[in-house]
């Protein structure tokens, strides 16, 4: 199950590295101007020569890939240890298990990948700032926008690894299989459409990979549910998580601004102003969304107990009324 799960993400990669990169160079030899008044700062920040830009603009976007891969990477290891309890409860045709292991699954990514998808995306400007802030700050300017937009999708990316693996728990490895061939083709025809466009060039490299996920998202997660006959609670799988992430996303905008803006005016970290600030939105925002996720009871007990020392959590959560 982990090779086929790690499959996915690496086959996606693979198609980055052949496609985007012979597209790219099709869009710069159609409209060099284009692309040179979209990123002229930075081809001259860096000393790109024209024959380098594909290398440079792919660079960029690679830079970007470690963060897009840093949650799914986390995710893939809650289907892979779901996959005795759904395999036992499909083997002895337990109904109630068999919901009961889906919607912790599919609720616990969402609980991680969410907010921290959120977080990446309204932050991205910021954490690119502290990682490549030094000499490679040139690509800063092309690299943020990719990363926001990967950082809106990271909970679709981080989805598929842990659905492939309650299909396989119940016996379907053929459907991870089909839907990954789906997702691939997807994937070809958007970089060869999008990122040949000079107008959208290596900005439309990421749309090529969400695309691909949304199809394997929805297939997977639609065969799952029709085989194992089980109705997911939307709300409490969905619609709770992205509510308190949405306002996990806005306490770290708004802190970031506030705080910025007042250790400026002090002269106040002024060697490390971003990264002090930045870690202040972090922990703000991650105080707003445990506070905001227990107040609309969005976790519920069989969620805390997968945490260390999750049953005493649990009882004290319960004690107040604050679990779903």
């Amino acid at each position: 199950p982990m090779v086929a799960s790690a499959l996915i993400l690496n086959l996606t990669n693979l198609i980055d590295t052949v496609t985007i990169q012979n597209r790219l160079a099709y869009a710069i030899s159609q409209r060099p101007d284009i692309i040179k008044d979209m990123f002229g700062a930075s081809f001259k920040a860096a000393n790109i020569l024209d024959k380098d830009m594909v290398k440079y603009l792919y660079g960029t976007y690679g830079s970007v890939l470690d963060f897009r891969n840093l949650i799914p990477t986390i995710t893939m290891s809650l289907g892979v240890s779901a996959l005795p309890a759904i395999s036992a409860a499909w083997a002895l045709k337990d109904q109630k298990s068999i919901k009961l292991t889906i919607e912790s699954v599919l609720r616990v990514t969402m609980l991680v990948a969410l907010p921290a998808g959120i977080g990446m995306a309204v932050l991205s400007n910021q954490i690119l700032t502290i990682v490549y802030g030094g000499s490679n700050a040139d690509i800063i300017p092309i690299a943020a926008p990719i990363m926001a937009t990967y950082g809106y999708a990271t909970a679709l990316m981080a989805l598929s690894t842990p659905i492939t693996n309650l299909l396989q728990g119940i016996g379907r490895t053929d459907i991870p299989v089909k839907s990954l061939l789906v997702g691939a083709i997807i994937k070809i025809s958007c970089n060869y459409i999008i990122v040949g466009n000079p107008h959208y060039n290596i900005n439309g490299a990421p749309f090529g990979s969400i695309l691909c996920y949304i199809a394997i998202v929805c297939i997977n997660l639609f065969s799952l549910l029709k085989i194992s006959r089980v109705k997911i609670n939307i709300v409490s799988i969905f619609i709770k998580p992205l509510f308190c992430s949405g306002l996990c996303g806005a306490t770290a905008w708004a802190m970031y601004g506030l705080s910025f803006r007042l250790f400026e005016k002090i002269n106040l970290f002024s060697n490390h102003l971003v990264f002090i600030s930045t870690i202040i939105s972090i922990m703000f925002a991650a105080i707003v969304y445990s506070i905001s996720l227990l107040l609309i009871k969005g976790i519920s007990k069989d969620d805390i107990t997968m945490l260390p020392k999750g049953e005493k959590i649990a009882k004290v959560l319960a004690k107040y009324g604050l679990l779903g």
